[in-house]
C-alpha cells in the first residue's frame, strides 16, 4: 500500500511539473547585459505568456557578480523600453543630461561622458551601455516584435 500511494505522489508531482515548458525564442548577450525573448506554455490550459527578460551585471562591483534583472510582460512595456533605449542612443550626443524611470528600470544619459546607464528601479544597481553594446541591443529589440 506504501508503495502505491508513493507511486501515485510521484506521478502526480511530475505530472504537475511537466504541464509548464519554457522556450527560448531569441536571446542576445552583450558586454555586462543579457536580454531573452522567452514563451511559458501551460499545457492544461493551453495559454502561451510570452516575456522579455533583461539582466546586467552591476558595475558597481568588479571581484563579486552581482546581477539585476526585470521582466517586460507585455506589448506595451516591450515597446516602451525599445522606444526609451533609442530615444537614449539619440539623446547621448547632445550633451544633455537626462533621466528617467519607469516601472521596472531607470535609464541615465550623462552630458560629460556621453553615456546611458540602464538601472534597477530602485537605482541600487546600473550599468554603462557602450556604444557597440546599445547599437546590437537596438538592432535585437527591433528585429524581435513582441
Amino acid at each position: 500500500m506504501k508503495k502505491l500511494i508513493t507511486t501515485i505522489l510521484i506521478l502526480v508531482a511530475v505530472q504537475g511539473i511537466a504541464q509548464r515548458k519554457t522556450v527560448t525564442v531569441s536571446e542576445l548577450r552583450t558586454g555586462n547585459n543579457h536580454l531573452v525573448k522567452a514563451m511559458s506554455i501551460n499545457f492544461d490550459t493551453g495559454d502561451t505568456t510570452k516575456y522579455i527578460y533583461v539582466s546586467f551585471r552591476n558595475s558597481k562591483y568588479k571581484t563579486i557578480v552581482d546581477m539585476e534583472s526585470f521582466m517586460l510582460s507585455n506589448a506595451e512595456e516591450y515597446n516602451r523600453f525599445r522606444k526609451d533605449i533609442i530615444f537614449a542612443n539619440s539623446e547621448k550626443s547632445t550633451g544633455s543630461s537626462m533621466n528617467w524611470s519607469r516601472d521596472n528600470y531607470a535609464i541615465m544619459v550623462y552630458d560629460f561622458t556621453n553615456t546611458v546607464y540602464l538601472c534597477s528601479k530602485s537605482l541600487r544597481a546600473s550599468t554603462q551601455l557602450y556604444k557597440k553594446d546599445l547599437s546590437k541591443m537596438i538592432d535585437w529589440l527591433n528585429n524581435n516584435e513582441f
